[in-house]
C-alpha cells in the first residue's frame, strides 16, 4: 500500500514538474486549452448526418399499394423515407442500381422455429438475454428472404409426423392455454433492435379428444378472464375518480394475457384442425368477444361463414399436410364437407377471412428431408395460387397479413413510408421458384448480402453462375468435365466449369 502512495506521489510531482510550479494556494490555474498552439485546439465533432440509401429503378412490391415498375424506394436510417417514382434523393446518398431487380418487403414467419437463434426455450428469461446474432440458421433464413419470425415459448416442429400425415400444433400450449413467446427480428451481427413483441401471444389449444372436462376447465378459462378484465374496469374507474386505498386485481399471467386479448391487446392463437374442434373455439370466441387465429385449421374451408363471423384470422399449409391423413380427401363415413382442399386460401379470401401462410416443418432443415421446412415459405404461399388466389394475395399472405395477425403491421410487413426498412432485393418475383435473394435489409441496415455470404452460390440459373474460384464440394469436384454441356434454358451455351 505503501509503495502505492509513493509512486502515485512521484507520478504527480513529474506531472507538475512538466507544466510547471504548482500554482500557490489561492491562485487561479491557468486554462489548458490557453497554453496549447492553435493546431492542437479540440474541433467540436461534426453531427453525423442521416444514412441515405436508395434502390433506384427497381419492381417494388408493396403489397399494401400494388406493384410499382421503375420505382424508387429511398432509406433513411432505419426507416423508409419515400416510396414511388417521382422520389428525390439526397446528395450523398448511397445507390443501388434496382434495374432487373424486384423489391419486397421482408418475409415474416408467423410459425417458426430456430430462425431467431435463441438458445434454450424458456419464458423466464427474455428473448434477447437468449439471442445468439451469429446463428447459422439466421443466415440461412434470411437467404430464403425471412426477416422476422415468430416463436412461441416452446416451438412444436412436425417434421417426421408431417411425412406419414400428422402434423402437431405450431406452437405449444395447452387447453387451459399458455402466454409467452416473441416476434423478433433476424438482425444478424447486433442485438440492437431484435425484439418486436414480448410476449407474443396466448396460445390455447382445442380439447379434441380429452373430453368434457377439458372443455369445462377451457370455457372455466374464459369465465375468469372476463370477470378479471370487469375487475380491471372498475378498479381503474375508481382510481380515475380518486377513491384511496384501492387494491389492484389479481390473477395468473394466462388469466390476465387472456384478459388483454378479450381488449384486443394481445393475440390468441387457438390450435384446431378438424371442423368439430373449430366449432367449439369459434362458440367460445363468440361468446366471450375474444377473435380468434386459428392455425394448422385443414377444414376450415368446410365452415368459412362461420370463421368469417367469428375469427380474426386462419393460418393454413397451402399444400395440406399431405402422407395418409388427408389422401384420399374423403372419408367415406363422414357425410359433410371435410379434409383438405387445394383451394382453402381462395376460399377464405372470398369470405373476407385474413389467412396467412406457414410450413408443414416450422423449423430449418439442412439434412435428409427438405423443401417442407420454413426456407420454403415463399414457395408454400406460391402453391396458393393454384388454388384460385392471385400473386399479390399469396405474397400478403407472408408479409403484411401476418404482420397484422402478430399486431406489428405498424412497423413491418409492405413498403410504406415510416415503416421499418426491413427490405428484400431480389433478382426475380418473389414467389418465383428460380428468385433468389441478394441482399436482406433489417432495420436499415444490411443483415445478408449474397455476394459476402454465398449460401446459394453453387445453384446455377440462366441469370446467375458461381463465382470464379468456386469448385463442387469432395468427390464432385474430381470428376470429370462435361465435354458438351446442355445450353441454358434461354438457349445460350453452358459456361465451362471451373478450374
Amino acid at each position: 500500500m505503501r509503495a502505492r502512495i509513493f509512486m502515485s506521489g512521484l507520478v504527480v510531482a513529474s506531472m507538475l514538474s512538466a507544466q510547471g510550479e504548482a500554482p500557490k494556494e489561492g491562485a487561479k490555474a491557468p486554462a489548458a486549452a490557453a497554453t496549447r498552439p492553435a493546431a492542437e485546439q479540440p474541433v467540436a465533432e461534426k453531427k453525423a448526418g442521416p444514412r441515405w440509401v436508395a434502390i433506384k429503378d427497381a419492381t417494388l412490391h408493396t403489397v399494401s399499394h400494388g406493384v410499382i415498375t421503375g420505382g424508387t424506394l429511398l432509406i433513411k436510417d432505419k426507416l423508409i423515407h419515400a416510396v414511388g417514382t417521382d422520389v428525390t434523393i439526397p446528395e450523398g446518398a448511397e445507390i443501388i442500381d434496382g434495374r432487373g431487380k424486384h423489391v419486397a418487403p421482408g418475409f415474416v414467419a408467423i410459425a417458426a422455429k430456430g430462425a431467431l437463434g435463441l438458445r434454450n426455450s424458456t419464458n423466464k428469461e427474455k428473448a434477447e438475454h437468449r439471442f445468439d446474432p451469429f446463428a447459422d440458421f439466421m443466415q440461412l433464413a434470411l437467404a430464403n428472404g425471412v426477416t422476422t419470425a415468430h416463436e412461441s415459448g416452446g416451438m412444436a416442429d412436425s417434421m417426421f409426423g408431417g411425412l406419414f400425415g400428422s402434423v402437431g400444433s405450431a406452437f405449444i400450449g395447452s387447453h387451459t392455454g399458455q402466454v409467452g413467446g416473441v416476434v423478433g427480428k433476424l438482425t444478424a451481427g447486433t442485438i440492437e433492435g431484435f425484439t418486436l413483441r414480448e410476449p407474443a401471444a396466448f396460445y390455447m389449444n382445442a380439447p379434441g379428444g380429452q373430453g368434457g372436462s377439458a372443455r369445462l376447465e377451457q370455457r372455466d378459462v374464459f369465465e375468469k378472464a372476463k370477470k378479471h378484465r370487469a375487475a380491471v374496469k372498475t378498479w381503474l374507474k375508481d382510481l380515475a375518480a380518486g377513491k384511496k386505498d384501492l387494491t389492484e386485481p389479481k390473477t395468473d399471467d394466462n388469466v390476465s394475457a387472456l384478459a388483454d386479448a378479450m381488449n384486443g391487446d394481445v393475440p390468441v392463437f387457438y390450435y384446431a384442425d378438424n371442423r368439430r374442434d373449430m366449432e367449439f373455439g369459434l362458440e367460445l370466441a363468440q361468446e366471450f368477444g375474444v377473435p380468434v387465429i386459428l392455425h394448422t385449421a385443414q377444414e376450415a374451408w368446410a365452415m368459412a361463414a362461420d370463421v368469417s363471423r367469428s375469427a380474426a384470422g386462419v393460418i393454413l399449409l397451402p399444400r395440406g399436410k399431405g402422407g395418409s391423413a388427408t389422401r384420399p380427401y374423403t372419408d367415406p363415413n363422414v357425410d359433410a364437407p371435410h379434409g383438405w382442399r387445394i383451394e382453402s386460401a381462395s376460399i377464405m379470401q372470398k369470405t373476407g377471412v385474413p389467412w396467412s401462410t406457414m410450413t408443414l416443418n416450422t423449423g430449418i432443415t439442412t439434412s435428409l428431408f427438405g423443401g417442407r421446412d420454413l426456407l420454403g415459405l415463399n414457395l408454400e404461399a406460391a402453391f396458393a395460387v393454384r388454388g384460385g388466389v392471385s400473386n399479390e394475395e399469396a405474397l400478403r399472405s407472408i408479409t403484411l397479413t401476418p404482420a397484422e395477425m402478430l399486431r406489428v403491421a405498424d412497423r413491418i410487413g409492405s413498403l410504406d413510408k415510416g415503416k421499418d426498412a426491413d427490405i428484400l432485393i431480389l433478382d426475380r418475383e418473389p414467389l418465383d421458384y428460380r428468385t433468389f435473394v441478394e441482399r436482406a435489409f433489417v432495420n436499415g441496415r444490411v443483415a445478408y448480402d449474397e455476394s459476402v455470404t454465398p449460401l446459394y452460390a453453387h445453384i446455377q440459373t440462366d441469370r446467375r453462375q458461381p463465382p470464379k474460384n468456386w469448385k463442387p464440394w469432395g468427390i464432385w469436384g474430381e470428376l470429370p468435365e462435361q465435354k458438351n454441356p446442355a445450353p441454358l434454358p434461354d438457349g445460350s451455351a453452358a459456361p465451362a466449369p471451373a478450374k
